[in-house]
């Protein structure tokens, strides 16, 4: 994210990394439900392909590869989903738009 100047809160990184719950104890102590699963999320591939250019700014469309796993392993959520950016040659995202995934595949050992 620093890399690429993408912010946290930016459309992107909300679709990736959604909004996840926490509770705040009696004692003011919060607990996010991320924490309790023990889930950890991992980007797994791109796939993209550029669609025009215009001087020196790329526009891409991709599909991205998103896993997220439990802590003991048993579950887990692969996610898809499109994503259309632009690039410039100084390496500088704009632009970037982020399509809701139609679907996601789940699996439980």
């Amino acid at each position: 994210m620093r890399r690429h100047d993408i912010a946290e809160d930016s459309p992107l990184m909300e679709s990736i990394l959604p909004f996840v719950p926490c509770n705040t104890t009696s004692n003011g102590e919060e607990i996010c439900l991320i924490d309790v699963d023990g889930l950890n999320s991992s980007f797994e591939w791109m796939d993209s392909s550029v669609v025009s250019v215009t001087g020196t700014k790329y526009s891409y469309f991709a599909v991205v590869g998103f896993t997220t796993k439990s802590r003991n392993g048993k579950g887990r959520v692969l996610k898809s989903f499109p994503v259309s950016y632009v690039l410039d040659d100084e390496g500088t995202f704009s632009d970037i738009e982020v399509y809701p995934s139609t679907a996601d595949v789940r699996s439980s050992d």
